[in-house]
């Protein structure tokens, strides 16, 4: 016998087989639905091997996002305590603050709250991501009076702004990883995006801590040691939310 003699009996059972199943009443079974027993055994096939677990709710999410940002710069003054000079100086700092705290619950909001699909748009997110660290640039440039030439700030203070910088960059990281932590797989749609978001708020509320424990008014120790952390901080939540906060 050919080889090709098997090939056509296949085929012919095939064929078979197909012209039984065009036979049945496909119309009739479209609408109808598995019965108890059929579905009972579906469901307990699909979900032999699944643990029940306990999912973090919006809210809880949400309150932890705050206690690890505004916490961290609570811990900030707490540790150095504030430095601020005088009633109005230290008016003013807490002002500034408080503003900037208000503004990083509305970003939790906007860019947190609801489910993937339904948060604010992309394009409100992103600007918030890249427009409030230019804000946060202009504010420190409102407060600050003094200005040094770059030569002579670099040649007699780098040493302290270094130090703040550090500071600074050490409690932003903290504050973004909690609130990364906090959303963790919880966003397939924009991880990116929703990264940055979080590094905004650990950032601004690291810069803030070290606002008040450190209020100078030399515009570049504000703009290297105060603003660059905020942005440093948007840049590296970008890149691990991108894996942490997807699924």
């Amino acid at each position: 016998m050919s080889s090709a003699e098997p090939e056509a009996a296949r085929q012919s059972d095939a064929g078979i087989e197909l012209g039984e199943l065009d036979e049945l009443p496909w119309d009739q079974l479209a609408g109808a639905a598995p019965t108890p027993a059929v579905s009972a055994s579906i469901r307990k096939a699909c979900t032999e091997e699944l643990t029940p677990t306990r999912r973090m709710s919006t809210a809880r999410r949400v309150a932890l996002s705050l206690v690890s940002s505004l916490g961290a710069g609570l811990a900030i003054v707490l540790a150095l305590g504030h430095n601020a000079v005088g009633p109005l100086a230290l008016r003013t700092a807490l002002l500034g603050a408080g503003a900037w705290a208000l503004v990083m619950c509305g970003v939790l909001v906007l860019g947190f709250a609801r489910p993937p699909g339904r948060r604010a748009s992309a394009r409100l997110r992103t600007a918030l991501a890249f427009g409030l660290p230019t804000l946060f640039f202009l504010y420190l440039a409102l407060t600050s009076q003094d200005s040094l030439p770059l030569l002579e700030y670099t040649a007699g203070h780098s040493g302290r702004a270094l130090e703040c910088g550090a500071l600074s960059l050490a409690a932003g990281g903290f504050s973004s990883t909690g609130v990364l932590l906090a959303w963790r797989h919880t966003d397939p749609l924009t991880p990116t995006l929703s990264g940055a978001l979080a590094g905004l708020v650990g950032g601004l509320s690291a810069a803030l801590g070290v606002g008040l424990a450190c209020p100078t008014t030399d515009s570049w120790h504000l703009v290297l040691s105060h603003g660059v952390m905020v942005v440093a901080c948007v840049v590296a939540g970008a890149l691990v939310g991108r894996k942490l906060l997807a699924p």
